[in-house]
């Protein structure tokens, strides 16, 4: 009887003991393998060495070479009025105006007597509305700023110097506007903000002629650039990390620590 007793009784351990195997390779595996845990110090020197992986993948600091801004040279045209066509009186002789032949197409220009001298085109007459207007030193000296829609996501921004008799150095460019003074001398330039990704270009005078650089092919990267124009800094996402390079003297821009 004892004997059938303890035979059952090891039977049954062996059966328990089968039956948990499962769990306790479970736990033994558990433990050949423990959760990943760092701490907060190793969190923030993996978060520095990753940020200067970015920083690598970036250069330190690139000289600016401006040439010369042909895509922004306006070839003024002069026209005959036609008093019915005016649109927009922005200041005492520069109107908006319709061009017949031209549909709903809306025009800038400076009018002279019975001639226009024609910038070019400001947006669609439906875009009316958002014309705007302002003046701001640029590139040395009071500058006006027309800027209008050329499409849902487009802006034109026409800047020049006007005088009774003529325009000078009319320029014409796309996208958002920042008037700044990047070099902190007193002259204030122009930083464009255009594209889906977003390309920003610099233009400066230099020697009487208007120069342009394009941050983004200067910096050899094909991703969007910001600009904080409160900092004058350019910025740029690297893995997710923010690089910010600063506009220094002579036209660098050099990595901020």
């Amino acid at each position: 009887m004892r004997y059938i007793q303890s035979a059952l009784l090891l039977s049954i351990m062996m059966i328990m003991t089968a039956c948990s195997g499962g769990n306790a390779s479970s736990k033994v595996s558990d433990l050949n393998h423990p959760p990943t845990h760092m701490s907060d110090t190793e969190l923030l020197e993996q978060n520095s060495t990753d940020r200067e992986k970015s920083q690598k993948q970036l250069p330190q600091s690139v000289t600016l070479d401006y040439t010369a801004a042909k895509e922004a040279e306006v070839h003024v045209k002069q026209i005959k009025t036609d008093p019915s066509a005016e649109k927009l009186r922005l200041h005492e002789n520069i109107i908006v105006y319709a061009r017949e032949s031209e549909g709903t197409a809306l025009f800038l220009g400076q009018l002279q007597e019975d001639t226009i001298h024609e910038l070019g085109e400001i947006g669609e007459e439906h875009y009316l509305p958002e014309i705007s207007a302002a003046k701001d030193q640029v590139f040395g000296e009071e500058m006006n700023i027309v800027s209008g829609l050329c499409g849902a996501n487009c802006m034109v921004n026409y800047i020049f110097s006007n005088t009774d008799d003529h325009m000078k150095m009319p320029i014409v460019v796309y996208g958002g506007l920042f008037i700044t003074d990047l070099g902190e001398d007193g002259n204030h330039e122009v930083v464009t903000s255009s594209g889906t990704i977003a390309e920003k270009v610099i233009y400066k005078m230099v020697d009487g002629q208007i120069m342009s650089v394009q941050v983004n092919k200067a910096l050899g990267i094909t991703d969007s650039v910001g600009f904080d124009p409160e900092t004058g800094t350019f910025e740029v996402y690297i893995e997710n990390e923010k690089v910010q390079y600063q506009y220094i003297g002579e036209d660098q821009l050099v990595q901020v620590e």
